[in-house]
C-alpha cells in the first residue's frame, strides 16, 4: 500500500503525511472504543 507524502487539507494547506502520527492516533482510537464494551 502506498501512503502520500503530502495530505492537502480542506482549506487548500498541505502537509506532510506522517504514518507514525496515524498509526498512534488510530491504536488511541481503538483502544478507546475498546474500553467502551
Amino acid at each position: 500500500m502506498d501512503l502520500p507524502n503530502v495530505v492537502v487539507k480542506r482549506d487548500g494547506r498541505e502537509q506532510e503525511f506522517d504514518a507514525g502520527r496515524i498509526r498512534r492516533a488510530i491504536s488511541k482510537a481503538f483502544e478507546a472504543v475498546g474500553r467502551t464494551e
